[in-house]
């Protein structure tokens, strides 16, 4: 519980929280072992949401979406999910441990009693909430002035590469 509290207190979500209650929202998570080769998958129901925390080791994530695979590495301190919890767009993932790892989940259930006692962790989710979908507008918004310069398709696919 030493580790899982410790890897919390550096999440940008529990910073602001005191020790003593680092220590109520870390016995909400579950922990998961992993051994390297060892794969978990989530799907997209309710039932299954999670917010998941790297506590240890090395992970592979994979989310599908509509738009196809969305992959990264993930490293003790990084998380996925929470934004699926909070919004309902949920979509199937899976990770891959790379190392020995270990990751911390928590449940919607789970979530939604911490934001209740905590209502301090709302506020750097809607932050970081506000900046991806700055991003992702941003992103469209480059999307559609290049299919308005009349590009070909692989004119269009290097300057996306380039973007």
């Amino acid at each position: 519980m030493e580790l899982l509290e410790s890897v919390l207190s550096h999440v940008s979500l529990f910073q602001g929280l005191r020790p003593d209650e680092l220590g109520h929202v870390a016995s909400r998570f579950s922990v998961i072992r992993l051994q390297k080769g060892d794969e978990r998958s989530f799907s997209a129901s309710t039932t299954e949401a999670r917010l998941m925390v790297v506590i240890e080791g090395e992970l592979d994530l994979a989310v599908d979406t509509t738009a196809g695979a969305l992959r990264s590495h993930l490293e003790v301190g990084d998380r996925a999910g929470d934004v699926a919890l909070l919004t309902g767009k949920r979509h199937p993932w899976k990770i891959l441990a790379t190392e020995a790892s270990a990751i911390a989940t928590l449940d919607a259930p789970g979530l939604d009693a911490l934001l209740e006692k905590y209502p301090a962790i709302a506020l750097p989710m809607a932050s970081e909430m506000a900046k991806e979908l700055g991003n992702m507008n941003d992103l469209l918004r480059q999307l559609v002035e290049l299919h308005a310069e009349d590009l070909s398709p692989d004119q269009l696919e290097a300057a996306v590469d380039d973007r």
